[in-house]
């Protein structure tokens, strides 16, 4: 671990606003949004002390190996990922992109906790730094990122370790949004492993502005758009295209399905609300006060246009309420008075994208799952710096306002499907064309 912390520590004291890549893994490091602790974890001055205190335990708790193999794959090839309930999406992401498939995978979960024996030595360490970053937390407004060293630093420590012994050359390395795999990244490169990164495909912008890869994964035609104005803080050797990382399991529902009723509107919940009700961390992306305003538009426009009928489609973690009766007195709140139903709660939103002629949404992967299909979108980033990027043909089906929202709709719903993506030239952002730039 003393080498993983020298390193980390380096990368740490470069980090500033350059765009070099030991300055951008630095400024992630230190300032990076994360997931990993809730919002209000921001205002614990203990979180330092207490983060050391959890580390500590995992170090000298055994659980299990983290490595999972797998028979069918390459030798020299792996899978880095955050939770292992996710494995078999990941595989048949790579298996459906005919890349090679990987010989071992392994769980950032389980890295701080998963070893043959104890890890007193780093335990050691972490004690001994324990003082600097314990204090350093107490005072600083950045104590979010800074307390998550502990755990950096323990994963960073086995990932090489475990690298090492399976002679791992090449990594698909998933979930690339965490603050330190930029950092990752550079550990990795030193021991002459290739990084393949492969974000969502969900914005660049809000997720992966700055990444550092040898080969960067581009899942949505939209995140082509970006990648001309995010050359700067995005590094990398090589781009390829891949389908969604879900595509595989909706592909096949849309070859020969039924045609969706005019004047249905679909509305793809993001669950801000529940979100921010649940603590979870929130960028400030302007993400959650768009989707409280469409909420409000949409509203305005169903009462004035009573011929338009709604769905809504709920986000996952709506489903998943513990009282779903929260959930409808959401929802009956703001759309008090007028006739909507919700979606099949059985089934994926991404196979009921024919059951709706108009989905909207503010901004979120459903949305950009549903254009790629080839079914009318509408986006509604009001209060959004960085979507859509200027000259995007997606800037056509963005709304800002209500006024917009609804001059884009009755456009909309005025056309048949295949009249609608050629007027917009839309068709650059469905599986067709962007299958077709992959072959050429």
């Amino acid at each position: 671990m003393l080498e993983v912390i020298y390193f980390y520590l380096r990368l740490i004291m470069r980090s500033s606003n350059s765009l070099k890549p030991e300055a951008i893994a630095g400024w992630c490091l230190l300032n990076k949004p994360s997931f990993r602790f809730p919002s209000s974890a921001s205002s614990d001055r203990l979180i330092g002390f207490r983060s050391w205190i959890r580390v500590s335990r995992k170090l000298l708790t055994v659980i299990k190996n983290s490595t999972e193999k797998h028979e069918d794959g390459i030798h020299g090839f792996a899978v880095f990922d955050n939770f292992r309930s996710v494995k078999d999406i990941r595989l048949n992401h790579i298996r459906s992109n005919a890349a090679e498939v990987p010989t071992c995978l392994f769980f950032r979960e389980e890295l701080s906790n998963a070893s043959e024996k104890k890890r007193f030595s780093e335990a050691l360490l972490l004690f001994f730094l324990m003082p600097i970053l314990s204090i350093w937390c107490f005072f600083s407004s950045r104590r979010i990122n800074i307390a998550l060293l502990y755990d950096e630093l323990a994963e960073a420590t086995q990932l090489l370790r475990l690298l090492k012994i399976a002679n791992i050359k090449t990594l698909y390395f998933f979930s690339p949004f965490e603050k330190d795999a930029n950092a990752l990244y550079l550990l990795l490169k030193n021991e002459e492993v290739n990084i393949t990164k492969i974000p969502s495909p969900n914005l660049l912008s809000i997720h992966h502005k700055q990444v550092l890869t040898d080969t960067l994964v581009l899942s949505s035609p939209y995140q082509q758009d970006e990648l001309e104005f995010l050359q700067g803080s995005i590094h990398t050797k090589n781009i390829q295209h891949w389908l969604p990382e879900q595509f595989f399991s909706y592909r096949n529902v849309y070859g020969n399905c039924t045609v969706p009723d005019f004047k249905t509107i679909g509305y793809y919940s993001h669950a801000s609300w529940l979100r921010q009700q649940e603590d979870h961390a929130l960028l400030g992306a302007g993400d959650l006060e768009s989707e409280i305003e469409l909420l409000q538009v949409l509203f305005l426009f169903l009462k004035k246009h009573s011929d338009f009928n709604l769905t809504i489609f709920l986000h996952p973690r709506e489903k998943k309420h513990v009282d779903f009766s929260q959930v409808e007195k959401y929802y009956q709140k703001h759309f008090n008075g007028l006739n909507f139903v919700f979606s099949d709660y059985e089934k994926s939103s991404a196979l009921l994208f024919n059951t709706v002629d108009i989905g909207i949404g503010a901004i979120s992967t459903i949305l950009f799952e549903r254009l790629f299909v080839g079914f009318k979108t509408i986006f509604y980033p009001s209060r959004m710096k960085v979507f859509p990027v200027d000259g995007s043909v997606i800037c056509k089906i963005c709304a800002l306002d209500g006024e917009s929202l609804e001059k884009i709709i009755l456009n909309a719903s005025s056309l048949e499907t295949g009249s609608y993506f050629n007027q917009t030239g839309l068709l650059k952002y469905t599986s067709q064309q962007w299958i077709k730039s992959e072959k050429q």
